[in-house]
């Protein structure tokens, strides 16, 4: 299960802001990693996985290709509650040549042979930094630059997202993310990036 905040940063002084300050409230953040990855949202020609209920991203990074399957679920304000299944491939593959592994037994049920197809395209820019309290790490915060590509259209926007180490209590996370809120007017994103793309593919058909 992921477990995670979501919010819109307004513009790109908050987001460059938010890359460079110390601390929010009683937390301290730390230096910034950077990663850069192309994702490829698939389906199959009818979305039978979207039918029953998922996304599945294939993301390519420096490490490989990673297929993941994600539950819609509607997000609760900011947070937002999701299974998620991942399977690491050489090569793209269908899933029926998928290793064996739970996301392969999840996605063969719901589209037997039928191939999956690109719906549409990501790339994205993403600044981690961990959030600490009292020098204890605490969650990880995620500064992700989006373009996203879908029938020639392109959208940009600006993210924040914040996802908890695991064992810190989930209390945490309302506690963090109403600071970051309060701090940087920061809004609510009750949409995932599939959501938001799906918008952008399905506009005007």
């Amino acid at each position: 299960m992921e477990i995670e905040a979501k919010m819109r940063v307004p513009d790109p002084g908050v987001y460059w802001t938010l890359q460079t300050t110390d601390s929010v409230g009683e937390y301290t953040l730390t230096t910034v990693q950077v990663r850069n990855s192309h994702d490829i949202y698939l389906d199959t020609r009818w979305r039978r996985l979207l039918t029953a209920g998922y996304s599945c991203r294939l993301r390519e990074s420096s490490e490989g290709i990673l297929v993941t399957l994600k539950s819609l679920e509607p997000a609760e304000g900011a947070v937002h509650r999701r299974g998620e299944w991942d399977v690491r491939l050489s090569t793209f593959q269908q899933p029926v040549e998928w290793p064996e592994s739970d996301v392969r037994g999840l996605v063969i049920p719901l589209v037997g042979r039928d191939p999956l197809i690109p719906l549409f395209d990501m790339q994205q820019t993403r600044i981690i930094r961990m959030l600490s309290q009292v020098d204890n790490p605490v969650a990880e915060i995620r500064l992700d630059r989006v373009s996203m590509i879908s029938n020639k259209r392109e959208q940009a926007y600006l993210d924040l997202e914040v996802e908890l180490l695991p064992g810190v209590p989930e209390a945490s996370l309302g506690a963090i993310t109403k600071l970051l809120q309060e701090a940087w007017n920061l809004q609510p994103e009750p949409l995932s990036k599939f959501e938001r793309g799906l918008e952008l593919l399905d506009r005007d058909q």
